[in-house]
């Protein structure tokens, strides 16, 4: 909730299950939550995809995030700053 009882990464995951209620497709999801705000921020050179030369901070997922946007809670790994969390 917006009351402050949810932390920051649990509030973008309620918010992409809200989208995803609206209609989104898993695809637009995804970019809503990545490509999007580094567009946003101006920060799209660095930010927002996977690809050589970009800042690889990622999540590794127990579950395809395309197939059912659920499985972006099912958090197996991270990836930040060139460490690996698991």
């Amino acid at each position: 909730t917006f009351a402050g009882a949810n932390l920051w990464g649990e509030a973008v995951h309620d918010e992409i299950a809200q989208l995803a209620e609206a209609g989104l497709s898993a695809t637009a999801l995804l970019r809503a939550a990545t490509l999007t705000p580094a567009r946003a921020l101006g920060l799209a050179d660095s930010l927002g995809t996977v690809e050589p030369g970009k800042v690889a901070d990622l999540l590794l997922l127990d579950g395809d995030p395309l197939a059912d946007a659920a499985n972006l809670r099912r958090i197996h790994t991270v990836v930040a700053g060139g460490r690996v969390y698991d």
